[in-house]
């Protein structure tokens, strides 16, 4: 279920009521960063969408705010996306000055140093539009995925990436990069406080792994 951000819901009803026409369920909480997060299946990353419209985005390269909701969303490991709403050429018919040439440099910047590209739509219905589409195309994923068969094998290494891909967030790729830096399962067992040493080991990903080594069961 899509999850929506209460500050974000309070100003862009426009976005939630074309959401509902669209039949896009939703709940409304607090996220730590972005306003719109698509869950995962289990093989793909979450999706984390920061909505701005043009006036926004630019007072918050003015103000330096974008800088830190970029570093924050790079360091989650989401799929992220800052969407736009509205063309820079609106800035530039206000006559207020704005530099339009610093806000390109400052959407190269998100996209090179922090790799998160930039969406643009015209208004808060097409941006509705686009992240209902991600909705669905994630719904229609999770439906059409199994869950893979796990194959018996007396090849460790491999025993070792299947036991640490099966927990959420965990894709093969990770989990073969932690058991590079740790060696064993026993040993990332052991170093839970470290394993954002690990690249692309964000803080999300690293709780779900203590969460699965240090959940009791009943």
């Amino acid at each position: 279920m899509l999850k929506i951000d209460s500050r974000e819901a309070k100003g862009a009803k426009k976005v939630l009521e074309e959401l509902e026409k669209m039949n896009i369920k939703y709940s409304i909480e607090k996220l730590e960063v972005g306003d719109y997060l698509i869950p995962s299946s289990q093989e793909d990353s979450p999706i984390l969408i920061e909505r701005k419209d043009i006036f926004d985005f630019a007072h918050s390269i003015r103000d330096q705010r974008i800088w830190a909701q970029a570093k924050k969303m790079s360091e989650l490991h989401f799929k992220s996306a800052i969407v736009i709403e509205g063309s820079p050429t609106i800035l530039e018919k206000t006559g207020r000055g704005w530099n339009i040439s610093s806000i390109y440099g400052a959407i190269n910047t998100i996209w090179l140093k922090y790799n998160i590209p930039i969406l643009y739509t015209p208004t808060k219905h097409y941006t509705a539009i686009l992240i209902a589409n991600l909705c669905k195309r994630t719904s229609e994923h999770n439906i059409h995925t199994s869950i893979p068969k796990i194959v018996k094998t007396e090849d460790y290494k491999k025993v070792a990436i299947a036991m640490l891909s099966q927990i959420p967030l965990v894709n093969t790729v990770k989990a073969q990069k932690i058991l590079q830096k740790f060696g064993t399962i026993k040993n990332v067992a052991e170093n839970l406080d470290r394993l954002k040493e690990v690249e692309g080991v964000g803080e999300k990903v690293s709780d779900t792994i203590r969460k699965a080594f240090t959940t009791k069961i009943p």
